[in-house]
């Protein structure tokens, strides 16, 4: 099967596995032939990727980390649970208007209103199934976790933080963690941004600002589509931008007291825009100063959200997200930590059709996990692109191919 990003998908294509939405729900079956109107209808659907039927790589083994299932009905179930994270602090904020005067300062008045939602709010749903996230990731093998972002902007704050759930679990498994410390990472990655909530207009969350780490790469946007030619003009004013910085404190408070949620948590949200060389916020923690936890969430984060769509500029491909992480190693990323990501997430997973150096192209059959970007290729086309009769594979991982490089992916 070949593996697609939906924005290529095609009329007459048929699906190799059945397709789900991003909350789990099944859309269409194994073997359906897409419609016109079903290619219409993805564009605006929370779906990454499309495994589409191809004989010549139907033995290629995708092996998802977290089945499909289970990642949407955990993205269902944490969509209910930042609505009632929202009423909660939209009833604190009325019953505050009674007590401001009782208040002493600001301050006060922040920390009764966020204490408040804390305790109107239940997380056992989302925190059964995170277990089961931890636990088929434990369960995995011989998985291959993919960078996968979102496009669309309504399911972002829901669907986004799952995916990035499942990336910061297989690197934390990779870096030795214990079950109990995955699950707190697991929980961190779903309620990193829940200080959203506070601020305040909202659509700051849809600036730039918001995905910090990305404006490293700003000079690298894809603009067109968006409308803006000069992304500097998008950028939050100060003020705004301290609006932004204070989610990983709102955050902190707003958990703390929360049942169910466990200090080791609530210490990685309030870090998780902390940085190796000290340049995050809200502390400027820098290098061992940062728990481990918050270092891998660091790098899954800002991964998945650079290959999103946002409404300020085009999505990264999945490979082009990894090669931006791995190039702020020992800047913004743990080096160490970096080095685990480039060996189990592979930058052309299974499925991907990608070009050779030597002009070939054909689709990755294996993606050789453990080997950084030496995936095993199996040659479909000739430099020319006439269509090889027998294809045949060729393993970047055996030292017979070191001088042959992956230069291209299509339609990833």
């Amino acid at each position: 099967m070949r593996r697609i990003s939906v924005q290529y998908s095609k009329p007459g294509m048929m699906l190799a596995k059945p397709l789900y939405d991003g909350y789990g729900h099944a859309i269409l079956d194994q073997g359906t032939s897409l419609s016109a109107e079903w290619v219409q209808v993805l564009g605006n659907l929370p779906v990454a990727e499309l495994f589409i039927a191809d004989e010549r790589i139907s033995d290629a083994a995708v092996l998802p980390v977290i089945s499909p299932e289970l990642e949407g009905v955990a993205a269902e179930a944490f969509g209910h649970f930042w609505a009632s994270v929202q009423v909660a602090a939209e009833r604190a904020s009325v019953v505050l208007g009674s007590r401001r005067l009782e208040a002493a300062n600001t301050g006060s008045v922040a920390t009764y209103q966020l204490g408040t939602v804390s305790q109107s709010v239940d997380p056992t749903r989302i925190l059964q199934l995170m277990t089961q996230m931890v636990e088929q990731v434990l369960a995995t093998k011989r998985g291959e976790p993919t960078i996968a972002g979102c496009h669309s902007a309504k399911d972002y704050d829901y669907v986004l933080p799952v995916r990035v759930a499942g990336l910061a679990l297989w690197m934390g498994k990779a870096a030795g963690l214990s079950d109990i410390q995955l699950m707190n990472l697991g929980m961190a990655a779903l309620l990193e941004n829940i200080g959203y909530i506070r601020v305040v207009p909202k659509e700051l969350t849809q600036r730039p600002g918001a995905s910090w780490e990305e404006l490293a790469f700003m000079d690298v946007w894809r603009m067109e589509d968006n409308g803006e030619s000069n992304p500097k003009a998008l950028l939050p004013s100060d003020s705004e931008m301290k609006i932004i910085c204070n989610h990983p404190q709102d955050g902190a408070e707003m958990l703390r007291g929360c049942q169910g949620i466990s200090p080791e948590v609530i210490d990685i949200v309030l870090q998780h825009h902390e940085r190796w060389n000290g340049g995050g916020y809200p502390k400027g923690l820098e290098g061992n100063e940062i728990s481990v936890a918050a270092r891998i969430l660091a790098i899954a984060d800002t991964c998945c959200c650079i290959a999103s769509k946002r409404p300020y500029r085009q999505a990264f491909p999945p490979y082009e997200a990894g090669e931006l992480v791995v190039a702020c190693s020992g800047g913004l990323f743990d080096p160490d930590l970096v080095q685990i990501f480039m060996e189990q997430i592979p930058l052309f997973p299974a499925g991907v059709m990608v070009r050779l150096n030597t002009g070939e192209v054909g689709i990755v059959a294996d993606a050789n996990v453990g080997f950084v970007g030496r995936p095993t290729v199996r040659v479909c086309y000739r430099p020319d692109f006439s269509e090889v009769e027998t294809p045949y594979d060729v393993d970047l991982s055996d030292e017979e191919y070191e001088n042959v490089l992956v230069t291209k992916a299509f339609e990833y």
